[in-house]
């Protein structure tokens, strides 16, 4: 199912939601399945893979959900410096990011980063309530 797309979470264009995954989900899946980031198919292919990180800043990044590797753990329990990530978060929650739609938007443009805004489920609000 990854023929199209070759990053860590990356999802088929066509992928069906049963098969959707959590991140780099194909933005027509169905609310059930949304996750966190609804990610548009086009952006996929000009990013390194790594839930949107920019392809020119997966060096200087971590890799690891846009924690900057250069940032001190003092400013890691605030931020993430790519998608507005609690940093606390991580070991809490084991990989599943729960990221504030207002942060997201503001790291957005910087980022090129496409994200599907507009469809707000009853699965983000309890994800990002949870937070």
């Amino acid at each position: 199912m990854l023929s199209c797309h070759s990053g860590v979470f990356g999802c088929h264009c066509e992928m069906s939601s049963r098969h959707s995954g959590v991140f780099g989900c194909h933005r027509e899946m169905s609310s059930r399945h949304s996750g966190v980031f609804r990610c548009h198919c086009e952006m996929l292919s000009c990013h390194s893979g790594v839930f949107g990180c920019h392809r020119e800043m997966s060096s200087c990044h971590s890799g690891v959900f846009g924690c900057h590797r250069e940032m001190s753990a003092r400013h890691k329990a605030r931020h993430s410096g790519v998608f507005g990530c609690h940093c606390e978060m991580l070991a809490r929650h084991s990989g599943v990011f729960r990221c504030h739609r207002e942060m997201l938007a503001r790291h957005t443009p910087c980022l090129h980063f496409s994200i599907h805004q507009n469809v707000t489920t009853h699965h983000d609000e309890e994800l990002i309530t949870r937070s």
